[in-house]
């Protein structure tokens, strides 16, 4: 019999298609968004054709490297030598190769991302370090199982094999995904911030497209509504101010984390969106509003900040963390996905976002 978590259970209350298939590819791009792809990129209309030539010059790299299986990935003190770096590098590897395939058809392109998820499945076995380890599995987790998504139909991607890399990601991530969100290392709801949440989030709803698990989908969905934690979309938006920002969680912290937020929340909503969840609009837009306070702040403009408090550690000895003005340090940097975000928000939905379509060009 199936755990199910409470914030969970509030999704399958609350979605109408939770007994519907799922749309593939249906993670990051839908066949309607690669077809897209597909004919500006034959057209040479721009800027298309100048990403195309980016992700051509990176997987023309990528084809003469190996794998980079690790039975055991370290991460954090105690696992020993930290190699979680593969992981990350082999994830997107495998999407952009995915992706040249998918825009192209050079069928050598998805057999090197098969390759690369066959030698994972075939050697990474076991996790080592200390609560890092979570981290990387809701990171990577993500990011592999959208990769591939986008492979899920290639036909010289053996069932078999397919079928063993989705069980290496129910078996090797979905068990710290669901810990994490679950139990946050026995400490109270408040403790981990927002992106350790997210990303966690991002990787049960993505293998849970990829391997047609709706109750792994749904758990990612229902936090988003209801869970205990930062994750929550009232919790890492927590504060709209009169002017409509809406104050990020980790605002108080430093930009370089706050920075992440949007990246690990736009995937969220974009996965839920190509399976038909609209959380990119849910309670008047809140996550446009925080995307544009985020935004606006690291455009070098100034915004509202309310004290923000946090209660962190385990129960019985838990502390506050007060966070009273903005945290400057690394204001400016620049983090990829807004486009994304204000495809959404613009193009689908003509909303006005301002400050996203400005730190997005």
């Amino acid at each position: 019999f199936k755990r199910m978590f409470a914030w969970a259970a509030f999704a399958f209350i609350s979605l109408h298609s939770v007994n519907a298939e799922f749309v593939h590819p249906g993670a990051l791009s839908t066949q309607k968004d690669l077809d897209r792809i597909a004919s500006k990129v034959a057209a040479g209309e721009s800027p298309w054709i100048e990403s195309w030539d980016i992700l051509v010059n990176n997987t023309n790299r990528f084809m003469q490297k190996d794998p980079e299986p690790q039975e055991q990935i370290n991460a954090g003190r105690g696992g020993g030598s930290e190699n979680y770096m593969r992981l990350a590098r082999a994830s997107a590897k495998a999407y952009q190769l995915a992706l040249r395939y998918q825009i192209s058809g050079e069928s050598e392109y998805a057999d090197k991302a098969v390759e690369i998820f066959n030698a994972w499945t075939a050697t990474h076995h076991a996790w080592g370090g200390d609560t890092n380890i979570r981290l990387r599995a809701g990171l990577y987790g993500y990011q592999f199982a959208c990769a591939a998504e986008l492979l899920r139909d290639y036909p010289a991607w053996h069932s078999e094999d397919l079928k063993a890399f989705q069980n290496y990601l129910l078996t090797q991530f979905v068990p710290h995904n669901q810990d994490f969100l679950e139990n946050r290392h026995g400490t109270v709801p408040d403790h981990y911030w927002a992106n350790w949440v997210h990303a966690n989030m991002a990787s049960l709803m993505a293998i849970g497209v990829f391997c047609d698990r709706r109750d792994l989908f749904d758990e990612g969905i229902g936090y988003f509504y209801n869970g205990p934690g930062n994750g929550n979309i009232r919790k890492a938006v927590n504060f709209i101010h009169p002017n409509g920002l809406g104050q990020w969680q980790e605002s108080g912290r430093d930009q370089g984390h706050t920075l992440l937020g949007p990246q690990l929340l736009g995937v969220i909503c974009e996965i839920a969106w190509n399976q038909g969840v609209d959380l990119y609009g849910y309670d008047h837009n809140r996550f446009l509003a925080g995307v544009e306070y985020i935004s606006k702040y690291n455009l070098g403009h100034e915004v509202p900040f309310v004290v923000y408090v946090r209660e962190w550690k385990h129960p019985g000895r838990s502390a506050l963390d007060i966070n009273d003005v903005i945290d400057p340090r690394g204001r400016g940097a620049l983090r990829s996905g807004w486009d994304m975000i204000y495809n959404h928000y613009v193009n689908r939905r003509g909303i006005a976002a301002p400050y996203t379509k400005a730190y997005a060009e």
